[in-house]
């Protein structure tokens, strides 16, 4: 097991909801690793573009973890949706670029910064996921005093130290009824 990335001032976790689909399983483990941390998470809903205007299960996704808290932004790097927004969060911050292979982080910092090129991949049709075209993580510095790493996509996260008793404190939605659970 290695580190990252450290010092960071949020993370924001890029998903796809199709062409690839991030598995939410993936999305939940990822915002329990980020919260044993204590690093705040901004999920940003990429590629867009790719679903119906008025797409039912992005509605549902959007809501869903907002109501646990998170902010969500959708956005498409294609389009230039949502970017101005990403643009402003990201600013004279340090902030980590997560995500599995094929959910357009490359194709972000590319347009971010006019002096950096990405390599960008297609997604495999045969397994409907992204080829890694990042390899290794890489910190970038933006214009406005920001700071983005970008890191090579990823599918399991480790926590150094945690157990599992700890696991409730990783779900914003379990804490109003910690109080209340018979099961201490």
């Amino acid at each position: 097991s290695h580190i990252l990335a450290a010092n960071l001032d949020q993370v924001f976790l890029f998903v796809t909801l199709a062409q690839p689909e991030t598995p939410t399983e993936f999305v939940d483990r990822f915002l329990v690793t980020a919260k044993a941390y204590d690093v705040p998470v901004v999920i940003v809903v990429n590629k867009v573009d790719l679903l119906p205007t008025d797409d039912e299960y992005l509605q549902g996704y959007c809501y869903l973890y907002r109501s646990l808290g998170y902010e969500v932004i959708t956005c498409s790097v294609a389009t230039g949706q949502g970017m101005a927004l990403l643009q402003e969060k990201i600013a004279g911050k340090v902030s980590l670029l997560a995500g599995n292979s094929g959910v357009g982080k490359s194709s972000l910092i590319n347009q971010l910064q006019d002096e950096i090129c990405m390599e960008t991949g297609q997604i495999s049709q045969k397994i409907e996921r992204g080829k890694h075209t990042t390899r290794h993580s890489e910190i970038i510095p933006l214009e406005d005093g920001a700071y983005i790493m970008d890191t090579p996509g990823f599918s399991s996260m480790d926590v150094p130290g945690f157990e599992k008793e700890d696991l409730w404190t990783c779900y914003p939605e379990f804490a109003p009824h910690e109080p209340y659970c018979k099961f201490q």
